[in-house]
C-alpha cells in the first residue's frame, strides 16, 4: 500500500467490547517529563497499569516481584532493582516490604504517586517537594507509606 504524505492519515477507533478488559490513563506530562529516562518511564507505566488502583491524581498500589519485571520489560534484575533506586530518590515511587504469596514466591509492594502535579514537574527540586507534601498530605490521612 502506498501512502500519499501530503495527506493527513485516516485514524480509525475500534470499540473494545470486552468490558473485563483493564484499562487505565497515563497523564502526558510523564510522557513528555525529561526527569525520567525510557526506563524509568516504562517502568512507572507498567507498575501503574498492574496496580489495583490505577487512577490519576491518586496513590497507586500493586504487588510484583523482580523477576516478573525483569522478565514482563526485558530489563535485567540488576536494572530494574536500579531504576527502582532512582525512582525511589526521586519521590514518586516507594517500595515496600516484601510479601509472600507462597513459601518460595515473594512480591514487592510498590506505591506509585500518581499525580498530575508530580509528572508537571520540570525540575528535580521541584519533583521532590511536590512528591514530598503529596506523602505528608497522605500521611495525615492515614498512609502507611514510607
Amino acid at each position: 500500500m502506498k501512502y500519499d504524505l501530503d495527506k493527513p492519515f485516516e485514524v480509525r477507533i475500534l470499540e473494545d467490547n470486552d468490558p473485563d478488559r483493564p484499562r487505565f490513563y497515563i497523564y502526558t506530562g510523564l510522557l513528555d517529563s525529561d526527569l525520567f529516562n525510557a526506563d524509568e518511564t516504562i517502568l512507572i507505566i507498567y507498575l501503574i497499569a498492574s496496580a489495583y488502583d490505577n487512577e490519576i491524581n491518586t496513590i497507586n498500589t500493586t504487588a510484583i516481584s523482580i523477576n516478573k519485571l525483569s522478565q514482563k520489560l526485558g530489563m535485567s534484575r540488576v536494572d530494574v532493582h536500579k531504576h527502582i533506586k532512582s525512582l525511589e530518590e526521586k519521590g514518586v515511587l516507594v517500595k515496600k516490604g516484601p510479601v509472600s504469596e507462597d513459601n518460595d514466591h515473594f512480591d514487592d509492594i510498590y506505591e506509585i504517586l500518581n499525580h498530575i502535579s508530580v509528572w508537571d514537574c520540570k525540575t528535580l527540586d521541584e519533583l521532590k517537594k511536590v512528591t514530598d507534601r503529596i506523602k505528608r498530605r497522605v500521611l495525615c490521612d492515614g498512609w502507611t507509606g514510607i
